[in-house]
């Protein structure tokens, strides 16, 4: 009897502690599933884009530019393309990835004036569409685009981009120069020569395979007489 009487408060004072214990996990559970839903971009389908200027690169390619917005949680933007001034549109005419602020539409016909839209998707949907873009017209085949091309020195981003193992880079000179194109890592060591020699005036492709290489951020350096111009590229494997 005097064994119950001391066990019977421990008991009922256990009970309570539990009881206590398990009203105070639901609340515990439900602020932290809130402030987790009030991380920006969580559960959330990405900002619509803002639409920038859309440019000719050359007879069959055209550069679109935008603008990323809240909230910044997308995997990839999709490129639409129209020409017949919106009526149809093509899908997927383009794909950039995360963090994008542009991104090269290819196969398009030439000395055709199209225009584009953009939207941005992540697991949870898909933002709104973007405003259309300005109409572009590509080159058309002739020797005149070509020309249009090589007044100037340039140095075009590599496309796919990111890659994975190959990629393109595409440049151009307007005048016979010395040229070399060499791939950097990020602490400045090269990692490849893909041209060390005297070019004349054109425009050039050069195909980059990095099979051998791991996944990272490397730059790429065009040197043509005084022009000296860098891009970055990604390696995602």
């Amino acid at each position: 009897m005097n064994r119950l009487n001391h066990t019977f408060p421990v008991v009922i004072l256990f009970f309570f502690s539990f009881a206590f214990f398990i009203s105070g996990i639901p609340e515990h559970t439900n602020k932290l599933s809130y402030a987790v839903a009030e991380i920006p971009g969580t559960g959330k389908i990405p900002g619509v884009p803002t639409i920038g200027t859309a440019t000719a690169t050359s007879s069959t390619t055209t550069l679109v530019r935008w603008t990323r917005n809240q909230p910044l949680n997308e995997i990839c933007f999709w490129i639409y393309s129209s020409d017949d001034g919106g009526n149809t549109w093509v899908p997927l005419a383009g794909i950039a990835y995360a963090g994008a602020d542009s991104g090269v539409v290819y196969n398009l016909t030439p000395n055709m004036t199209y225009i584009f839209k953009v939207l941005a998707r992540n697991d949870n949907g898909y933002s709104n569409f973007s405003k259309n873009s300005n109409p572009v017209k590509t080159f058309p085949t002739t020797s005149v685009a070509e020309g249009i091309i090589q007044k100037t020195f340039s140095l075009q981003q590599n496309y796919p981009n990111p890659f994975n193992p190959s990629t393109t880079i595409k440049y151009s000179i307007p005048k016979q120069s010395y040229v070399t194109l060499k791939v950097y890592d990020i602490l400045g060591r090269e990692v490849a020569a893909l041209v060390n020699e005297k070019k004349p005036a054109g425009v050039y492709e050069i195909n980059w395979n990095a099979s051998k290489l791991s996944s990272r951020v490397y730059f790429y350096q065009l040197k043509a007489g005084e022009f000296i111009q860098t891009k970055k590229m990604i390696l995602l494997r």
